[in-house]
């Protein structure tokens, strides 16, 4: 993108009260032109940025502006998928595509807009969370870079793997887990992803929980034709007496899918950028993604 025309907006939850409030003025001093979106009306639920119609409202002006190209999610939290059905599908069309920037909640719309319009997202970091710029600024360089450099090779680290080809590829779609499982047998989550790289990540879930999440992605048949699928950070998962590798390993074993970890994507720092739709290479424990033309 030549320019980045970024419109800031909060269509699930609105942001804790201890996080910092600095970063979005940061990012105005370093040269992002930014556009607030007003938060509207509060919402009968404190855990809402605001009420349906205005959070829906907001949204969809978002979606059809002509003046941005990116609508960068200040957080996620909980009320994203509430907004689907309502967003002017058909207007969105023909409209411009815009660069939807978040992760969690934000997977329902970037895995909506990538099956009814197929639309590239990045599933990346946002501002008004507390990982936003935690321990380094590595992963919003990278966020910039991916979005202004558009030709641009990127890469993501990954720790081990089990089963695979020493090559893969194909292209790339994911997210929260437990948010993308809720989309299946919606219109918001594509029907079959024959050729493409999964990627998972997460937070504070069960291993119980992940287990009946990933048996509906298997026993509804979304696994068919997977060629590789990335399991992220899944934060506290170690905490609950589960060690990521020895889960990695029991997915691979389960659903007969080659399976990479990494720790480098999730509810965590750094959280670094991953392009849903975009094409990705996996070679010698690296994921290398591109934007797609």
């Amino acid at each position: 993108m030549d320019q980045l025309q970024i419109k800031l907006i909060y269509p699930a939850s609105k942001a804790p009260d201890d996080t910092p409030k600095d970063s979005i003025l940061e990012l105005k001093k370093a040269g992002f032109k930014i556009d607030e979106a007003p938060l509207g009306e509060p919402g009968k639920w404190n855990f809402h940025a605001a009420r349906f119609q205005d959070r829906l409202s907001i949204l969809s002006d978002a979606l059809l502006a002509t003046d941005i190209n990116v609508i960068l999610a200040a957080r996620g939290g909980y009320g994203m998928s509430d907004l689907l059905p309502d967003l002017p599908w058909d207007k969105l069309q023909s409209s411009s595509r815009k660069m939807i920037v978040g992760y969690s909640d934000l997977t329902a719309l970037q895995s909506a807009c990538y099956t009814k319009l197929g639309w590239q997202s990045l599933h990346g970091p946002m501002p008004m969370t507390s990982y936003w710029g935690q321990l380094s600024d590595s992963d919003i360089d990278a966020l910039w870079k991916a979005l202004i450099h558009t030709e641009r090779e990127n890469k993501i680290a990954l720790d081990a793997s089990w089963g695979g080809k020493p090559h893969m590829e194909g292209i790339l779609f994911g997210g929260c887990l437990s948010v993308l499982s809720n989309l299946i047998g919606t219109p918001y989550l594509p029907k079959q992803l024959d050729g493409h790289i999964l990627f998972f990540e997460d937070v504070n879930e069960h291993p119980g929980k992940l287990f009946r999440y990933l048996n509906q992605w298997y026993q509804s048949g979304l696994f068919a034709g997977v060629e590789h699928l990335i399991l992220g950070d899944f934060c506290g998962l170690g905490d609950m007496g589960y060690d990521k590798h020895e889960f990695c390993a029991d997915v691979h074993e389960r659903y007969g899918l080659s399976v990479s970890s990494s720790s480098a994507f999730g509810h965590c720092t750094p959280n670094y950028p991953v392009g849903i739709g975009s094409h990705g290479c996996i070679d010698d424990l690296t994921l290398s993604w591109q934007w797609r033309t």
